[in-house]
């Protein structure tokens, strides 16, 4: 069975192809749009949302409407995790990653032990 592909909307903020995307407004209309005539549930993967201008105004906005199962990534440079607590105070979960160290990072890439060459 499994979820349909059209349910999915993946946007990278940081990528040129969403540059004209630059406040909650552009936003909130891009995603409203897309979701016409979709079925529920749908599924919202917002990355470097930080570089949108008041963004959580949209993201309260998708939550409210009950229909979108709603993804927020992004780097420390345009949002903190104390950012995210203030603005959707109690509509979150927060979960942490943490990059490779460089051992696992060789073991990855198989890269061998520098100290057997």
């Amino acid at each position: 069975m499994g979820l349909k592909k059209n349910r999915f909307l993946r946007l990278i903020l940081n990528s040129l192809i969403f540059f004209d995307i630059k406040d909650y407004i552009s936003l909130t209309d891009y995603v409203i749009e897309w979701s016409k005539e979709k079925s529920e549930p749908l599924y919202l993967l917002l990355d470097e949302v930080g570089r949108i201008f008041e963004w959580e105004k949209a993201v309260n906005a998708f939550h409210a409407m009950n229909i979108f199962d709603i993804y927020i990534t992004g780097s420390n440079a345009d949002l903190l995790s104390s950012d995210i607590s203030t603005y959707l105070a109690g509509r979150y979960i927060e979960i942490h990653i943490f990059t490779f160290s460089y051992k696992v990072f060789r073991h990855f890439i198989l890269i061998p032990d520098l100290k057997t060459i």
